[in-house]
């Protein structure tokens, strides 16, 4: 029987139809599928980096739409929401990523984390806490935990806490933090005070100062904490130590030795203090003046305008001092001095013309400016009227 070769040839020819067709289709089908997952989370990573959160946003939410087990998605998506100041979203995306137990141990101290940084913006700070506590059992060699634990236990003035989470933050870092752990001292120190707990209150400024020597405010503490228990003698001596220390501060202790002058009656000591003081700091205005106050004080005018000449000179002509020249020459009846030190000072201000600064950056030009090419910023010039010529 002789073979139907037509009939086989259309066959073939039909087959290749066919399958021309199909792979057609489905290339077609391919081409119309949506981004892979993971593009979709690249891309998200992408527009983080770009500053396009809204965008973001979108795109982890499609990341997480075709692969729910990309933890990393959830963070991602959880921290834009945060940026974008929807810290309670955050929280939502971070709460149910946390409660899955397939995470391993990093994983899931990082979730802790950052759900604490949620709690912390929207205030549950005792929240915040239990999610650092939990980062940390899993985590107990990151630092981020006790930073931020730190951060928050300063905005609840829970000072004690604080001082012991700085001590182990400084043991994991090796690097400790002198200043900061006198400051948590003085803080904890003014607390016990307000509790009516003098004594302990002074036992935690003295360790203040052992932490840290230069932490001069336990100084002032203590003296306050000395009067507020009438022991004068104390307080007194506490307060003249620090004028002598540190005399570019002498001012911060003059309003507790102011009252304690009329208790105690030690005018001169003061004033001899205050005279060693100015001599290791002329330029401190405020001792000048406390000296000048003290010789008006005891009727030493003249002395009071000798203090105020050498006060102008050491500090290059500072105008407070000017004006309490003018008010001893005013009750010393030297009207013509008094004219001639007002003529003085009009002759030091000037207009500055047409003038204009920055206001954000401070940025100086003569004419009015629409845009700061300092800093960029739109309709910040502002006119500086007026100036002191030669101002220290």
């Amino acid at each position: 029987m002789a073979t139907d070769f037509s009939f086989l040839w259309m066959f073939l020819v039909a087959a290749a139809a066919v399958t021309a067709i199909a792979l057609y289709e489905w290339w077609h089908k391919r081409e119309e599928r949506p981004t892979p997952v993971h593009d979709y989370y690249a891309e998200g990573l992408n527009l983080i980096i770009e500053g396009r959160l809204k965008d973001a946003a979108r795109a982890l939410t499609e990341a997480i739409h075709f692969n729910t087990d990309n933890s990393d998605a959830y963070l991602r998506l959880g921290t834009v929401f945060r940026e974008l100041g929807k810290p309670r979203r955050a929280a939502q995306i971070h709460l149910e990523l946390s409660i899955r137990s397939e995470l391993p141990p990093a994983k899931l101290a990082q979730v802790f984390r950052e759900l604490a940084i949620d709690y912390e913006i929207v205030q549950s700070y005792d929240k915040a806490l239990k999610n650092l506590d939990r980062a940390r059992r899993l985590a107990p060699s990151c630092p981020d935990d006790l930073i931020i634990r730190l951060r928050i236990l300063e905005r609840l003035n829970r000072w004690k806490e604080a001082g012991e989470s700085l001590k182990k933050l400084s043991q994991l870092t090796g690097q400790g933090d002198a200043v900061k752990a006198a400051l948590y001292k003085i803080e904890e120190g003014l607390a016990t005070c307000a509790d009516k707990k003098e004594h302990d209150g002074r036992i935690l400024f003295k360790d203040a100062l052992r932490l840290d020597p230069n932490a001069c405010e336990a100084k002032l503490c203590i003296a306050a904490s000395y009067i507020r228990e009438q022991r004068h003698d104390d307080a007194f001596e506490w307060l003249t130590t620090f004028v002598k220390e540190y005399p570019d501060r002498a001012q911060d202790a003059f309003n507790l030795l102011e009252g304690l002058l009329f208790d105690l009656g030690r005018f001169s000591e003061v004033e001899s203090i205050l005279k060693v003081a100015a001599e290791k700091a002329p330029r401190n205005v405020y001792l000048t003046l406390a000296l000048v106050d003290l010789a008006e004080k005891k009727g030493e005018l003249e002395e009071a305008l000798e203090l105020c000449e050498r006060g102008i000179e050491a500090s290059h002509g500072d105008l407070t001092l000017q004006m309490k020249r003018l008010a001893i020459h005013r009750r010393l009846d030297r009207i013509g001095e008094v004219e001639k030190g007002i003529s003085e000072i009009v002759e030091r201000i000037s207009p500055m013309g047409q003038g204009y600064h920055c206001n954000k950056c401070g940025a100086a030009s003569e004419t009015l400016m629409t845009h700061c090419p300092e800093c960029g910023e739109f309709r910040s010039y502002s006119l500086d009227r007026r100036q002191l010529k030669g101002a220290a």
